[in-house]
C-alpha cells in the first residue's frame, strides 16, 4: 500500500487561530523554511566574488521557485545561523 494523506488542512487551521496570535506572529516574522539548499562551493570562491555569486543564486533561486508558491516567498542566506551558506 502507501498513498497520500491530509495531517492537517493549513487554511482551517490559521482560520480557526486567535486572530491576536496570527498578528504577534506576523509582526514578529515567524516564517517557515520550505527549501533548504546548501551551497558550501561558494566557500571556495575568492572572497571578492562570494557577494555576487550569493546574490546571482538567490535571484535564480526565486525567479525559479517562486512561482511554484502560492505565497510570499524571501529566500535568506544563513537564516538558521547553522551554514552561513544555506539559502533558506
Amino acid at each position: 500500500g502507501g498513498g497520500e494523506f491530509l495531517l492537517a488542512d493549513g487554511a482551517k487551521i490559521v482560520n480557526n487561530m486567535d486572530k491576536d496570535v496570527l498578528k504577534r506572529l506576523y509582526e514578529g516574522k515567524v516564517r517557515i523554511s520550505v527549501s533548504n539548499l546548501d551551497l558550501n562551493f561558494l566557500d571556495m570562491l575568492p572572497q571578492d566574488m562570494k557577494s555576487g555569486a550569493m546574490d546571482s543564486l538567490e535571484d535564480l533561486v526565486l525567479k525559479a521557485v517562486a512561482p511554484k508558491f502560492d505565497m510570499d516567498l524571501e529566500m535568506v542566506f544563513g537564516a538558521d545561523q547553522t551554514n552561513p551558506y544555506r539559502l533558506q
